[in-house]
């Protein structure tokens, strides 16, 4: 796929992006060489090669799951607001039903 200045402001506008115009073209530059890599990958072959979520084979440590007091200091005097154990935050979301 190729990359030109239309795409890229097109790109730039639905993301809400703004760049000087001088920072384009090193852009544009960039994006196509991140392409072009992409297209290279696709282009192997890796129908023998199996799937791996990791690159090498590991497994995860079980621990067993356990309750303990957060001791961390000063965190109540720290907080804009404070109320039982917990911060208090203003409700943003629904009314006074």
């Amino acid at each position: 796929m190729e990359i030109n200045k239309n795409i890229l402001n097109q790109v730039l506008n639905l993301a809400h992006i703004e760049i000087e115009d001088s920072k384009k073209e090193a852009l544009l530059s960039d994006l196509q060489g991140v392409l072009n890599s992409m297209a290279h990958l696709n282009s192997l072959n890796l129908d023998d090669i199996d799937p791996y979520a990791w690159v090498q084979d590991q497994s995860t440590p079980f621990r067993e799951d356990k309750v303990v007091e957060a001791n961390v200091p000063f965190i109540e005097e720290n907080a804009p607001d404070w109320k039982e154990g917990a911060f208090s935050v203003p409700q943003i979301l629904g009314g006074d039903d």
